[in-house]
């Protein structure tokens, strides 16, 4: 959230006006919250049976830093590679709030759609995960 404080005062001094479809970008926020707190779930559960898991988790995020368009734009990748890099959730979120704020387009709402389920997939998966060996977690520790 203090990044979001950061986010916006870049977006003043930049001067860049949102517009009606920036609304959206609530979505994204509620989207990546849910995707932080599947994943969440999962490590968590992982993290009580496999110790290691947080060196490799710490590996992961740095290679899922780079396989997202966060500091670079997409047009860097050769398009042929996009549907790989849109595999990835958060580098849908990035794009499409690059869409709302800088070229003040909506995305489709199919590519929307979309985001959503991969959101909640991933969301309920972690929470099934969780909740299945949540009775083991407590033995384990």
């Amino acid at each position: 959230m203090l990044n979001l404080i950061i986010f916006f005062v870049f977006l003043l001094v930049s001067g860049v006006k949102p517009g009606p479809e920036a609304l959206f970008f609530l979505l994204y926020l509620l989207e990546v919250y849910m995707i932080a707190t599947g994943v969440t779930f999962i490590l968590a559960t992982m993290h009580t049976f496999f110790r290691d898991i947080q060196h490799i988790w710490e590996i992961l995020l740095q290679i899922g830093f780079w396989l997202t368009p966060i500091i670079y734009p997409i047009t860097v990748v050769p398009a042929e590679y996009h549907r790989y890099i849109f595999l990835n959730p958060l580098a849908r979120i990035i794009e499409y709030s690059r869409d709302i704020f800088i070229r003040h387009n909506i995305p489709a709402w199919n590519l929307n759609l979309v985001l959503l389920v991969m959101s909640i997939v991933i969301f309920y998966a972690g929470y099934a995960i969780f909740r299945t060996q949540s009775h083991k977690i407590a033995e384990k520790l």
